[in-house]
């Protein structure tokens, strides 16, 4: 093995411990320029039952807090695990904003924070094998407005061939959107992104996060040679990387943990397979909602045929109707252009003398 896998903690974080590395990366992935970037401290005490939370790596960049955590192994709850990750990265904040001074409220000594100083947070999540069911390279979460989705999913504005509605509609969006009142946009600044390795490799896009996860995908190969990243060579960046995780340089203490990288993909492996029932109830979670999705749409065509039918039988009759009115109506005018008197018309029509007189009558005003 010439490279040590790059999607394993240890040798994530000897990555990403130097800034230089973890400043190009951000700048290539988040499409930025960082103007400073500071290390934060990784392990966190956060309850008293808590011993610590320990992000992969943690920093402050441009005014945000961003977390980049590598999750090479299946976890059932990946997403609520993260979601916590991304609240803990904000919370941990309280540690640095400042506090208003003491005053007086009725007699009572009241302590605040300054808090239109907290900062957003951004929570990257590398995914090396799993992709949540997506085929994009990566799926970006913020908090907007619910009715932002509400409008998406109204299948009855959409049916619509009213391009004014939609456009009106669009702009009531639009401006809950905009409002910034006592700083409202900062919800949208939080985001959590989920990126796919095994996506991002496969999709082959052109973009500057690219080489990236390509390096850390042929690093998973343990039979890697040097040759395998000759197409590296000349960026300065990935060469660092390269450097950092090249097993000729290792020292003892490096070299005992790749010996133990062998044990610890066999656990894994094993892990997988008593993991099995949880990944089935998973799974099955996510069959039952596609097939849900199915049958609505299989039951939506057996109403629409059903309604169908009703509605021609509806418009049968109003359109049998219909035509005998008008049958009768010229049977009548014609009758009456040839003279006949107004009760012999009824009868031959099988109509009232009151409406023969009355189709006549309108007959005449034309």
């Amino acid at each position: 093995m010439y490279l040590a896998p790059l999607n394993f903690n240890r040798f994530f974080k000897k990555v990403f411990s130097d800034l230089f590395i973890a400043q190009e990366f951000l700048e290539d992935f988040l499409d930025i320029k960082i103007e400073s970037i500071e290390k934060l401290t990784e392990k966190n005490k956060v309850t008293d039952d808590a011993i610590f939370i320990e992000f992969d790596f943690r920093c402050k960049i441009n005014g945000q807090f961003i977390i980049i955590d590598m999750q090479q192994w299946y976890k059932a709850h990946v997403v609520k695990r993260f979601y916590l990750y991304q609240s803990l990265n904000c919370a941990l904040q309280l540690e640095t904003l400042p506090k208003l001074e003491k005053s007086q409220d009725k007699g009572r000594d009241f302590d605040d924070r300054v808090y239109n100083q907290l900062l957003p947070s951004i929570t990257l999540i590398w995914m090396t094998d799993d992709n949540l069911g997506f085929k994009e390279d990566f799926i970006s979460y913020a908090l907007f407005p619910e009715q932002t989705a509400q409008f998406f999913e109204n299948d009855d504005l959409w049916a619509t061939n009213d391009v004014k509605k939609l456009d009106i509609e669009r702009q009531k969006i639009l401006t809950l959107l905009k409002n910034n009142t006592k700083g409202l946009d900062f919800l949208s600044q939080n985001r959590m992104i989920y990126a796919f390795q095994k996506n991002i490799v496969k999709n082959k896009k052109l973009t500057k996060y690219f080489k990236w996860f390509e390096l850390a995908e042929k690093t998973r190969n343990k039979n890697n040679k040097e040759q395998d990243f000759a197409t590296f060579k000349n960026d300065k960046t990935l060469m660092a990387v390269i450097e950092r995780i090249n097993t000729t340089k290792f020292n003892n203490e490096e070299r005992t943990a790749l010996e133990d990288l062998e044990r610890e993909l066999a656990y894994m492996a094993e892990w997988k397979f008593f993991a099995r029932d949880e990944m089935i109830d998973e799974v099955r979670a996510e069959v039952k909602e596609m097939v849900r999705e199915e049958v609505k749409l299989e039951v939506r065509e057996e109403v629409k045929s059903e309604v169908r039918e009703e509605v021609k039988s509806e418009v049968r009759e109003e359109v049998t109707s219909k035509l005998k009115e008008d049958l009768t109506a010229e049977l009548v005018i014609s009758s009456f252009q040839n003279g006949l008197d107004i009760d012999l018309i009824a009868k031959i029509t099988h109509t009232s003398i009151e409406k023969a007189t009355e189709i006549i009558k309108n007959f005449k005003s034309k």
